[in-house]
């Protein structure tokens, strides 16, 4: 029997991730060593095309102002995230360990990043009272065990920005006298609510202080992993 060289057992890892991620679910609500080990590959593979091409299902591009783009992070994309991060900043030490310690900080939990842009001449001093919320196939309402948001000063960032958490739920406006450009708003959510057989989340609702509905986006969650 052949033996494969570490890079080849890594280039592997990294198709069989994608390949995970591209078909057929269901989504993974808690990860396994193996998965985490899967995951923490391909965040640190250097092949672009292959993050770009696991990246490119969890986003969602609106251009229907003030609603710029939604991404979808799973457990698993938020173990990817993390070691590509790592990776970005020049540090592979990230290994299963870590992984698995930041599955564990946000256990069984899909996370819903929502950007926004405002009209140059807003006058908000908070971030407005964007809701996220999942709706099921019987119609039911999915509300979000706890959402931040927090505004931005100046123009948007790159498309290769990953989304993190805000690590607030203020939403305040730093000082200095600039109106708010935009905000992010992050949603988190008990997965295995969203992926019940019995009534399976099918839509993503996004309004405003529950008057205006700003999307409804029909999302399938069974091909992200």
């Amino acid at each position: 029997m052949p033996v494969m060289r570490h890079g080849a057992v890594a280039s592997a890892i990294v198709a069989a991730a994608a390949l995970g991620a591209s078909a057929a679910g269901p989504l993974q609500t808690d990860l396994d060593p193996q998965a985490v080990t899967e995951a923490i590959a391909l965040g640190q593979s250097a092949l672009d095309g292959g993050r770009t091409a696991f990246h490119r299902p969890y986003r969602i591009a609106i251009g229907r102002p003030p609603l710029d783009s939604v991404e979808i992070v799973t457990p698993f994309r938020r173990v990817v995230i993390a070691a590509e991060l790592r990776a970005r900043a020049g540090d592979r030490r990230f290994g299963q360990r870590e992984g698995l310690a930041v599955a564990a900080s946000y256990p069984g939990q899909l996370s819903v990043h929502a950007e926004f842009t405002f009209h140059p001449l807003n006058t908000y001093v908070l971030v407005p009272q964007y809701r996220i919320a999942w709706v099921t196939r019987r119609g039911n309402r999915i509300e979000p065990a706890n959402t931040e948001s927090a505004p931005r000063i100046g123009p948007k960032a790159g498309a290769d920005v990953l989304p993190v958490p805000l690590g607030n739920g203020g939403g305040v406006r730093p000082g200095g006298g600039q109106p708010m450009a935009g905000a992010s708003v992050v949603a988190y959510f008990d997965a295995r609510r969203l992926v019940d057989d019995r009534e399976p989340a099918v839509e993503l609702v996004i309004d405003e202080a529950g008057r205006t509905e700003l999307a409804r986006l029909p999302i399938d969650l069974a091909p992200l992993r």
